[in-house]
């Protein structure tokens, strides 16, 4: 359900050969769809990728929170 990058190995081009290989294994299971989800304030550049490969943004979620105290 979760991929990721460790910091160092970054910007190598390793998530992006991640996503490619998942999205072909998806297609070879005759998917047609694929959908992710990522905060908007991810510091990871993550969102750059997932617009590189072609995901387009389709909504925006808000998240809310309240203290309790």
């Amino acid at each position: 359900m979760t991929i990721g990058v460790l910091k160092p190995f970054r910007r190598r081009g390793i998530g992006t050969a991640l996503m490619l290989q998942a999205l072909k294994f998806l297609k070879s299971k005759v998917m047609e769809e694929a959908e992710l989800g990522v905060d908007d304030s991810n510091p990871t550049k993550a969102m750059e990728l997932y617009k590189k490969i072609g995901f387009k943004v389709i909504k925006k979620n808000l998240t809310y929170l309240k203290k309790i105290r």
